[in-house]
């Protein structure tokens, strides 16, 4: 099964997200570790949303629900801080 090549043969118009959507799903069915699998599948879903800032009680919730893992609160904190910076998406 390959969505992408399907989509070409029908000659659809996707835009970049729908196209990453598409290559994601496809891709996930060559992944043999089901965790891999779920992460990429959800990222699939997540594609074509559309990136908006947040406001400071979002990010203020997200501070406060890292604080509960503190192992790896950091590094996703870090993370949230460099690559989602008020757009809605932790790493």
């Amino acid at each position: 099964m390959n969505l992408c090549a399907d989509l070409s043969e029908r000659q659809e118009n996707l835009s970049e997200r729908q196209e990453i959507c598409a290559s994601l799903i496809n891709d996930s069915f060559f992944v043999v570790n089901q965790d891999v699998r779920f992460v990429m599948l959800v990222s699939a879903i997540e594609a074509p949303c559309d990136q908006h800032e947040v406001d400071v009680s979002y990010r203020s919730l997200i501070d406060h629900v890292l604080n509960f893992f503190p192992g790896w609160g950091a590094d996703l904190r870090s993370a949230y801080l460099r690559d989602g910076k008020g757009r809605g998406e932790v790493g």
